[in-house]
């Protein structure tokens, strides 16, 4: 054993231990509180504050020997938050998430609560109230380590709001992309599915990860899948190129005849405004339905075969008001000239035919009005 001017003998030792008092020999024995030793030490003209602990461990069991009860409640009370602030430490330091301020400045904390403890157990007279100062103790204590374990868990759930985020945005960002294309709708269809599975699996990764390490890995993996998602997207999309702008141009020839055969129509001077609002209706829906088969065509050439075939049936619905307003011009004819013909019986005409026949026969008989 080592010697030094405070640990010589046992007697020395165990009169050591009596003057110390209660509260240094419960702050010495917290390992890594050295603030109350080193006072003590300085009051003492020393620094050795290893032989001083080494004086408590030492003469612990003769300590115990006291006879004084409220002593000894009070030792064993500062034993037991001793040993509940260390195995808390090394908690607290364990901490994956933490960073080494917040673990120092939960170490300070707890420090604190040690203190605040053996002062606590030292102003009780009691056994019962040494007991009941340092189960106080311990529950402080445990109580910073759960504030620690929050902080831990917090780190890791504000860690994976932000992986979770960007995961996010990335694939609303490619989805756009898929929705905003001239890609047939079967295609969008497995894209998205692609893109959703891939998601998916990036935030079901993030979510069952404990560490901030695991939770970047999984944030990087599921980035990795969405650059592929996003790589489909765009050979799909140069694919389809041909196709897409043989759609577009026959679409503009399609809404082209459409203007046309509206202009057609409404410059019919026979047809009604309601006949017009028909044809005019008719035109609109073939025009919705040529769209729709060529949207469904898988080439170029069918994209163009749709839109000659929609033009078509749109000229035959032309040529339906066209026949329908020649019929109504010929009807209106017929009306007019039938309202041209004499009226014959017209009853003024009708007397004076009868007057004049009755006049040329009176005359031809020779017969004389009487005076």
């Amino acid at each position: 054993m080592r010697k030094n001017k405070f640990c010589t003998t046992t007697k020395s030792k165990k009169s050591l231990v009596k003057n110390l008092g209660l509260g240094a020999i419960l702050s010495i024995s917290i390992v890594g509180l050295n603030q109350p030793v080193a006072a003590y030490a300085q009051t003492h003209q020393s620094n050795d504050t290893q032989g001083i602990a080494d004086v408590v461990v030492e003469n612990h069991n003769e300590m115990s020997n006291f006879d004084d009860p409220v002593d000894d409640a009070k030792r064993a009370a500062g034993k037991k938050v001793y040993e509940a602030a260390k195995m808390v430490d090394a908690q607290i330091q364990n901490l994956p998430n933490l960073t080494d301020q917040q673990k120092k400045d939960f170490s300070a904390q707890l420090h604190q609560a040690v203190m605040n403890a053996l002062a606590n157990i030292n102003a009780t007279n009691t056994p019962d109230g040494a007991m009941s100062a340092g189960n106080d103790g311990v529950i402080a204590i445990e109580g910073i380590l759960k504030d620690a374990q929050q902080a831990d868990e917090n780190i890791i759930n504000d860690a994976k709001i932000e992986a979770r985020d960007v995961i996010i945005k990335r694939c609303e960002a490619i989805h756009r992309k898929i929705e905003d294309s001239d890609l047939p709708q079967k295609i969008k269809d497995a894209l998205t599915q692609d893109l959703q599975n891939a998601t998916t699996g990036a935030i079901d990764a993030i979510n069952k990860s404990s560490s901030i390490g695991a939770i970047d890995a999984a944030q990087s993996s599921g980035m990795a899948a969405l650059d592929q998602v996003e790589k489909d997207v765009n050979e799909a999309i140069d694919q389809n190129k041909p196709l897409a702008d043989a759609k577009k141009e026959a679409i503009a020839k399609v809404k082209e005849e459409c203007q046309k055969a509206h202009d057609v129509i409404n410059s019919l001077t026979y047809l009604t405004d309601t006949q017009k609002q028909k044809y005019n209706d008719m035109v609109t829906e073939q025009v919705k339905i040529a769209i729709e088969y060529i949207n469904y065509a898988t080439s170029p050439k069918g994209a163009l075969e749709a839109a000659d075939q929609g033009i078509l049936d749109i000229e035959k619905i032309v040529q339906q008001a066209q026949d329908e307003n020649l019929a109504n011009k010929d009807s209106n004819s017929d009306e007019n000239n039938n309202s041209n013909l004499p009226n014959t019986f017209d009853a003024s005409g009708l007397a004076s035919g009868i007057s004049a026949v009755a006049g040329a026969l009176v005359a031809a008989l020779g017969i004389k009005s009487k005076k």
